[in-house]
C-alpha cells in the first residue's frame, strides 16, 4: 500500500500529532520512566550509575531536562534507549496511526490490520523507543475494535504497559487509556469499573469532537458487554444521527444491528424483527458477512426468546456449519434440541462436540455448557446444580451470550438456582 498515495485520497478523520513526543526530547525522558519503573530501578539509582549530582538531576528534572542534552543521552545510554531514527520514521508512524483509526471509524478491519501491522514493525526496529507506546496503542485501538476483543491477556498487557507511560503522555492519550481501561472492564462484565469510567469518558469526550461518535458507537458496545441493554441502545440512538451525518453508513449498519440485539435480549423481538428486516433488505444488494452472521444469529435468537425453537433450529445449523469450528451456535442447538425433547438429536450432536474436544477443537468453558445441558435431560438437582456451578466459572468469558441468559432462566424456573 503506497502511504503517499493513500494519505493523499483519504479523508484524515483524526490527527494524534505524535510528533509531538518528539519534541524537546520528550519521547526519551518518557521512556527512560518507563524503563525505570518497569524494571523498579529507583532515581538514586540513576544517578550513581551514571555519576550525576542530586542537585544537578533534580534542577534538570524541574525543567523536563530541557537544556541538558547531555543528561538526557547519558541515561538513553543507560537504558539503551535510542536518541537517533531513520528520516520521515516519525511522521510515518504519525500518519499509520491517524489512518488505523480512521479505518476503525470506517469499519474496514483488513485496511486497520495493514497499518497496525506498519507500526509493529516500527517497533520492532525500535524496541527500546517511545515507539513501544505508539505500538500499544495500536494494539488496543486494533484488538479491540475488531473481532480480536475475546484476546483479553493481549489487551490487558497494553493497558499495563502504557500505564506507566501515563505520566508523559499528551491529554489525548490520557483519555484514550482511559478510553480503553473502560472497554476492557466492559469485555470482563465488570459491571462497577465500566460504569464508572463510562460515566468519566462520556463527560471527558466533549473535549475531543472528531472522537465522539466513535466513543459513543463504543459506549453502547460497552454496555452492551455488561448486559445494560437499554444504556446500549440509549448511546446506539445519540451516535445514530452523527455517523449518518458523517456518510458513515457501514458503521450506522453496525449500530442498527446492535440496536436490534438489544431490543432482543429485552424481550422486544417486534421491534427487534422490524430492524432486522432494513437490514437484511439491505443486505440484498450489500455484501458485508459480519453483519449478515449476526443478523441471522439475531433473529434466531428472536425465535428462542418466542420459544419457537422450531424455526431457529434450521439458523443455528445454517450458521454453525459456515463455522471452522464448533461454538456457541451448537450449545444454542443443543437448547433447542432439550426444549424439544429431541434426545436423539441431541445425542447425535454432542456425539460431534464429543469428537471436537478430543481434537482440541472446542473451548473447554463451552463444554462445560454442552454437559450441563445433557443433565438437563433428567431430573437429578443435585447433579444439575453441580454441572452449573463448573460450568458458570467460565460464562464471564462470554457473559454477553444468549445461552447464559438462557441457563439462568431456566435453572431458576426449575428452582435449582435462585437468581437476585
Amino acid at each position: 500500500m503506497n502511504l503517499k498515495k493513500e494519505l493523499g485520497w483519504s479523508r484524515i478523520l483524526f490527527d494524534f500529532e505524535i510528533t509531538k513526543y518528539f519534541l524537546d526530547n520528550r519521547n526519551i525522558i518518557a521512556t527512560i520512566n518507563y524503563f525505570r519503573q518497569s524494571r523498579g530501578i529507583n532515581k538514586k539509582q540513576i544517578q550513581k550509575d551514571n555519576k550525576i549530582s542530586h542537585a544537578t538531576f533534580r534542577r534538570a528534572e524541574l525543567n523536563y531536562f530541557v537544556d541538558h542534552p547531555e543528561l538526557i543521552k547519558k541515561m538513553a545510554t543507560y537504558f539503551q534507549i535510542p536518541t537517533d531514527y531513520k528520516e520521515g520514521i516519525v511522521q510515518e508512524a504519525n500518519s499509520h496511526f491517524n489512518l488505523l483509526y480512521t479505518y476503525l471509524n470506517l469499519g474496514d478491519f483488513e485496511k486497520m490490520e495493514y497499518h497496525y501491522k506498519q507500526i509493529e514493525l516500527i517497533k520492532m526496529t525500535y524496541p527500546n523507543s517511545f515507539f513501544l507506546a505508539i505500538f500499544h496503542f495500536a494494539r488496543l485501538v486494533y484488538y479491540v475494535g475488531s473481532p480480536l476483543r475475546v484476546e483479553l491477556n493481549a489487551i490487558k498487557e497494553s493497558i499495563e504497559v502504557l500505564q506507566l507511560f501515563r505520566d508523559d503522555l499528551l491529554d489525548v492519550f490520557i483519555f484514550l487509556l482511559d478510553y480503553y481501561l473502560l472497554c476492557y472492564y466492559s469485555l470482563m462484565h465488570d459491571k462497577i469499573n465500566t460504569t464508572i469510567y463510562a460515566k468519566k469518558i462520556y463527560l471527558e469526550s466533549a473535549k475531543y469532537p472528531s472522537l465522539l461518535p466513535l466513543v459513543l458507537y463504543q459506549l453502547s458496545l460497552n454496555y452492551y458487554f455488561i448486559n445494560d441493554y437499554a444504556n446500549s441502545i440509549f448511546y446506539s440512538l445519540e451516535v445514530l444521527p452523527m455517523l449518518e451525518n458523517e456518510l458513515n453508513y457501514n458503521r450506522a449498519l453496525y449500530c442498527n444491528l446492535n440496536i436490534a440485539i438489544c431490543f432482543e435480549r429485552l424481550n422486544n423481538t417486534v421491534k427487534s424483527k422490524e430492524l432486522l428486516d432494513r437490514i437484511f433488505l439491505y443486505l440484498m444488494a450489500n455484501h458485508v458477512p459480519r453483519v449478515a452472521y449476526l443478523a441471522k444469529l439475531t433473529l434466531a435468537n428472536c425465535y428462542i426468546s418466542e420459544e419457537n425453537y422450531v424455526e431457529a433450529i434450521p439458523i443455528f445449523e445454517e450458521l454453525e456449519m459456515d463455522r471452522p469450528s464448533r461454538g456457541e451456535n451448537s450449545l444454542m442447538l443443543l437448547y433447542c434440541f432439550y426444549k424439544t425433547k429431541e434426545e436423539h438429536l441431541f445425542n447425535a450432536l454432542k456425539d460431534t462436540i464429543d469428537e471436537e474436544v478430543e481434537k482440541d477443537n472446542f473451548y473447554l468453558g463451552y463444554y462445560d455448557v454442552v454437559l450441563l445441558l445433557a443433565e438437563l435431560f433428567n431430573q437429578n438437582k443435585k447433579n444439575i446444580l453441580s454441572k452449573f456451578k463448573i460450568a458458570e466459572k467460565s460464562f464471564q468469558a462470554y457473559g454477553d451470550s444468549k445461552i447464559v441468559d438462557l441457563l439462568y432462566k431456566e435453572l431458576s424456573e426449575r428452582k435449582i438456582i435462585s437468581v437476585s
